[in-house]
């Protein structure tokens, strides 16, 4: 069956040691994030790291909250998601990656 990979082995490009990916490749993964929340200003989330998510190229967000009550959240952009819970100001963006 032509276009069937079930089984092949596929060459990947050799990359030396503690060598972070090829440029192309970078730009395409999300960027990684924490929501690290001063004060609680609703008192469901508490202080602290109270969600984890990435960016991705496009702007897209995707969020998981990390408090007793928690779930996925895609946003469409980061600004949308920090202006219900920004809380103003009290929530700030935690870049992980550069």
């Amino acid at each position: 069956m032509s276009g069937d990979l079930r089984g092949r082995e596929i060459p990947l490009p050799e990359r030396q040691p503690g060598a972070w990916l090829p440029t192309p490749i970078a730009e395409a993964l999300p960027r990684r994030f924490h929501l690290a929340r001063r004060v609680d200003v609703s008192g469901v989330s508490g202080v602290g790291w109270v969600a984890a998510g990435v960016q991705f190229p496009d702007g897209t967000v995707v969020m998981r909250w990390l408090t007793e009550h928690r779930s996925t959240v895609v946003w469409a952009d980061l600004e949308s998601a920090m202006r219900v819970h920004g809380h103003d100001g009290a929530t700030v963006v935690e870049w992980v990656d550069a």
